[in-house]
């Protein structure tokens, strides 16, 4: 699903230093010293909008914009003040990028707050020959924007905490800082403003903890606020799924803060448990084990039922790899980036081996001084999972590597699995080689991809690219990325944008896309409603859409099923089925039938794929006596439903009382996607063109 491109893009920190001064102790001329220009990234943390992500060395502060990855703002701490309270050893990030705080040596938590000015503006692009570029009327605010520069970021000290039980570990979360502390072994929670009582921070004791084993300190902590659960480390190697208290009660005079339960428990000192990571996606939870393999479990529940789904384990030995010392899954969690001592590797969400660095040539790779090969300190993903951020220890530059995913990712279809298209940051590749006569034109060779760049206007407004879709010829493309869409032709090689920006705007694309011939069927969401709608290529989007169609709620996920037909899956648990009407001068969508499926399906966001098998008498009634109903479907289909890792597979029947129910089966585990050929081979028969005519004269 993820594969690296290139050698990535090198960014050095702390060459040139601006210094700001630290109101934290008052700075004098004995105070201010010059920062080590080959000062280590000791930290590295990103933004939940992703948009800025901040560093620190022994002394040094510095806040990124992640596009492009350029330096705002930094803060040098002086000699004083790493006297009294110890050097940075770690940094965190409030998650709306809002306020940094900086771990020291001697038990400190240093705040900062982290302050853009969208009147000011740093980096301000001025080109040699002195020209400026044609722009279009809806685009030209943000390239006046871009003129100007990026907007500046200030760093202003807060406050020092000073924490005397010893810093274990320490989460920034939105209302508040949970401190994991050494002696007395507890949790602290510190809110970021005081409640209505003005208190501000409450304590749990690990003792009284009674699913924790006792004795134990907190040593590591991740929280995934998608899942609202977080997953504690001990000392023991233990790892712990755990989860905030909203009404906090009292038992034996002590407030209750979490409520947690064991889901890892080491039999041997290789097993302990060192690292974590959430996939609140697909709701798996990954734990790196002392002796590098990688364990991932199944939160099915949040009552402590969270069974082992796969291992992971490295085509090295130990001795080669070294230790892991960072996990962490793609925004979209189809990958998981796991960094060792002396390197790193990339698995597909279900533990295929998509890529690794133990294969380099490490003689090569030294001489070369290509850090990014040798290990991984810190990680973190960009751009929707486009770019990764890699720190080394004791190296003062930060690695960009383009990754390269597949459109499967961001919208699952069959199309989409079927052609192969790979979605980077700023554009498309697209394999060519199923146009070719041999089937030994599966190759990496680059003549057969095709590369197609993503409007830079429409880029500069709404990236990152969430969702691209193909058509089943191959023939045109829809991307989308934060709002609106574009849309774009093979042959012709031409994009058609929105020249009305407010239109571009007004919606965001959710819930998948999908070509009917020449006409993207997509599921967009506004302000007021939650809609499909019908874009023709041979139109601009400027104009009406073909049809509207408005639905209760919002779309989880939509496929085409046979040649007209369209399966839409809802948040109310409701799959809708319409039929594709064309006709020589419009196309609209017709509602035929629909199922609810409340106590089959327990989760809706959980599904990732819908379609169904009809059977043989339905298709044959239909084409060969013409009395076949398109609004039955729904009462003899079988419906297939790709549920997190699950292909089920649910058989309609009826009871003694002639109502409807289905059989579940479960048909594969471990699935990362499928497709049904049934529907593609039979339609490829010369029955055809009479089987669309018949459809669509039921449909009316």
């Amino acid at each position: 699903m993820y594969w690296p491109l290139n050698a990535p893009r090198v960014y050095a920190a702390n060459k040139k230093r601006k210094k700001l001064q630290e109101t934290v102790v008052e700075e004098n001329a004995e105070g201010e010293r010059e920062g080590e220009a080959n000062a280590a990234i000791l930290g590295l943390r990103v933004g939940r909008n992703g948009y800025l992500f901040t560093t620190i060395t022994e002394d040094t502060l510095t806040v990124w914009q992640t596009s492009p990855v350029v330096v705002l703002a930094s803060i040098t701490r002086s000699i004083q003040s790493l006297k009294s309270y110890g050097q940075n050893v770690a940094v965190l990030l409030r998650p709306d990028s809002s306020v940094a705080i900086v771990q020291t040596s001697l038990g400190f938590l240093v705040t900062y707050s982290i302050i853009t000015d969208s009147d000011a503006r740093v980096y301000q692009q001025i080109r040699e020959d002195g020209h400026q570029r044609r722009y279009s009327n809806a685009n030209r605010n943000t390239v006046e924007d871009e003129k100007r520069g990026l907007p500046e970021v200030n760093i202003r000290f807060r406050m020092v905490i000073k924490v005397d039980a010893g810093i274990g570990k320490v989460l920034a979360l939105d209302e508040e800082l949970v401190v994991a502390t050494e002696k007395p072994s507890a949790v602290q929670c510190i809110k970021w403003t005081p409640d209505t009582t003005g208190s501000q921070t409450s304590t749990e004791l690990i003792s009284r903890m009674s699913w924790i084993q006792k004795k134990s300190n907190v040593t590591e902590m991740v929280y995934d606020r998608a899942m609202n659960l977080a997953v504690w480390i001990t000392n023991d190697g233990k790892a712990y799924a755990v989860q905030r208290t909203l009404s906090a009660p009292r038992e034996e005079g002590m407030r209750r803060l979490f409520r947690g339960y064991g889901f890892h428990s080491p039999e041997t000192q290789d097993g302990m448990a060192t690292k974590v990571a959430i996939n609140a996606r697909f709701s798996l939870l990954a734990v790196a084990c002392a002796h590098t393999e990688i364990l991932v479990y199944t939160a099915k529940d949040y009552v402590g039922n969270i069974p082992l789904s796969h291992r992971l384990e490295i085509p090295v030995s130990i001795t080669s790899s070294g230790h892991v010392t960072c996990l962490n899954f793609s925004p979209d969690g189809y990958c998981l980036f796991a960094g060792y001592e002396k390197g790193w590797a990339l698995w597909s969400v279900y533990g295929k081996l998509q890529a690794s660095s133990f294969a380099a040539d490490l003689r090569t790779s030294h001489s070369n001084d290509e850090g990014w090969l040798q290990g991984a300190l810190e990680v973190s993903w960009l751009d929707s999972g486009t770019n990764i951020l890699i720190t080394r220890k004791d190296d003062n530059r930060l690695w960009l590597m383009e990754m390269a995913k597949s459109a499967v990712t961001g919208c699952f279809c069959s199309a989409n699995i079927n052609r192969t298209m790979l979605m980077t940051k700023a554009s498309l590749l697209i394999y060519r080689g199923y146009d070719l006569p041999s089937s030994s034109t599966i190759s990496a060779d680059a003549s057969l991809w095709h590369q197609v760049q993503i409007p830079l206007p429409y880029l500069s407004l709404q990236h990152p690219i969430r969702s691209a879709v193909i058509s089943f010829d191959g023939r045109y493309i829809a991307v989308a990325g934060r709002r609106g869409l574009v849309h774009y032709s093979v042959n012709s090689g031409r994009w058609k944008t929105f020249g009305d920006q407010r239109l571009e705007d007004s919606f965001i694309v959710r819930g998948g896309m999908c070509w009917y011939q020449h006409v993207l069927i997509v599921a967009a969401e506004t302000d007021d409603y939650h809609e499909l709608r019908l874009y023709s290529r041979e139109r601009s989007l400027d104009d009406p859409p073909l049809h509207v169609e408005q639905l209760p709620s919002q779309v989880v996920t939509m496929s085409l099923t046979g040649q007209d037909s369209l399966l839409v899956y809802t948040y109310k648990n409701i799959l809708y089925h319409f039929i594709i009407n064309a006709s020589s001068t419009n196309m609209a969508l017709v509602q035929v039938g629909q199922i609810a499926l409340n106590g089959i399906v327990r989760a809706p966001a959980r599904v990732r794929a819908v379609s169904w098998i009809l059977p043989e008498h339905q298709i044959l009634d239909l084409i060969d006596a013409g009395d076949g109903d398109p609004s039955q479907d729904v009462a003899c289909a079988s419906v297939v439903f790709l549920v997190d890792a699950k292909l089920v597979l649910l058989q309609s029947s009826t009871n003694d009382a002639g109502e409807m129910k289905y059989d579940m089966r479960v048909i594969a585990n471990n699935v990362e996607y499928f497709d049904l050929m049934r529907d593609q081979q039979f339609f490829t028969s010369p029955l055809l063109d009479r089987y669309q005519t018949l459809l669509r004269q039921k449909a009316r």
